[in-house]
């Protein structure tokens, strides 16, 4: 994801785990938020919870990659947030594709949090 998030012309800051995504997303800004399902510490469905609680930028949009393919889990994501999501395995220009689309339903500074 990182590679072709590069390709595209984006920024991209990465980090390890919810912890250190929700500490980035209080001190900086970005543009686009990308959530694996599973990370250390939090998952991103909690981190999700977490930023659309706080308010803080709640504007930023957030998409979550998950290898879950149950649709009930794809209804939690989206009542807790998540502007858009995508299953594993997912091809590298879906992936673009669906980054871009954020992007133009979210006016940015083309940063993401990855």
């Amino acid at each position: 994801m990182r590679a072709c998030l590069i390709d595209g012309g984006h920024e991209v800051r990465v980090v390890g785990d919810g912890d250190e995504l929700l500490d980035r997303y209080a001190q900086a800004s970005a543009d686009v938020i990308v959530l694996d399902h599973r990370m250390p510490r939090r998952s991103g469905l909690e981190v999700l919870q977490v930023i659309r609680a706080a308010r803080m930028r709640a504007a930023i949009p957030v998409m979550m990659v998950t290898a879950e393919n149950d649709p009930r889990f794809t209804l939690e994501i989206l009542r807790a947030g998540a502007d858009d999501f995508l299953a594993k395995p997912f091809s590298p220009h879906e992936f673009a594709r669906r980054i871009a689309a954020l992007l133009v339903r979210h006016p940015c500074q083309r940063s993401l949090i990855a």
